[in-house]
């Protein structure tokens, strides 16, 4: 008596294939959380380094304007030249502002020789009376985010100009950290960017720079 020959069970069945599928499918979701995770601590990374570049750049410049306020001593009697910054001034209690005023030799005056004293300024007539501008650094009220420097003339007329700092500056301000006339004075300086982005909080990544600026000295 013949018998039926054995068929050969060939192929998956439907619940190895489901097990397949689902096992696949995890992998796949657990490769996309990781490839998310990663690039979302790259733009973190980057917005962060973004800010606290612009706030390097910006305080070097806050910086390097500040250090050169001088006393405008064409304009003032002996002994009674105001202080290089005009505001804010020192105090017993420091209190920031959002700006900070000083005088300036007006660019290019020291670059030949400057203008003599007249007999009616306050100094040895025939010294040097290089003319003087006031500078103030501030936030733009106009445009969010941007840290102008406005140039006017203290003397011997001209025109005001302003120059962009910077900009994403979220926050600036000026402390009087105390000095003498003759010793020169200290402020700190803080300076704020922010850069927008989905990835930090309140989609902004912000970093915040301080910085200790001496100014003046012997008058």
């Amino acid at each position: 008596m013949r018998t039926a020959p054995r068929r050969c069970n060939a192929g998956f069945t439907l619940v190895e294939m489901l097990t397949v599928v689902a096992v696949i499918g995890l992998i796949l979701t657990m490769l996309s959380l990781e490839f998310i995770s990663v690039v979302s601590t790259t733009l973190h990374t980057r917005a962060n380094t973004d800010a606290e570049s612009q706030a390097r750049t910006i305080m070097s410049k806050v910086d390097a304007h500040l250090r050169a306020a001088y006393f405008d001593y064409p304009d003032f009697p002996p002994g009674a030249s105001p202080v290089p910054v005009i505001s804010p001034v020192p105090a017993a209690s420091a209190t920031p502002l959002g700006y900070v005023t000083f005088y300036r030799v007006r660019a290019n005056q020291l670059a030949t020789t400057p203008p003599t004293c007249g007999p009616t300024q306050p100094y040895v007539q025939g010294a040097p009376c290089p003319l003087f501008d006031q500078v103030t650094i501030e936030l733009n009220p106009r445009v969010p985010g941007e840290l102008d420097e406005i140039v006017q003339p203290a003397s011997g007329g001209g025109t005001t100009a302003t120059t962009v700092l910077g900009t994403g500056v979220t926050n600036f301000s000026v402390t009087p950290m105390g000095g003498g006339s003759q010793n020169g004075y200290l402020y700190q300086v803080q300076v704020t960017v922010s850069k927008p982005s989905a990835h930090c909080v309140a989609n902004q990544c912000s970093f915040t720079l301080s910085d200790l600026i001496y100014v003046g000295g012997q008058q």
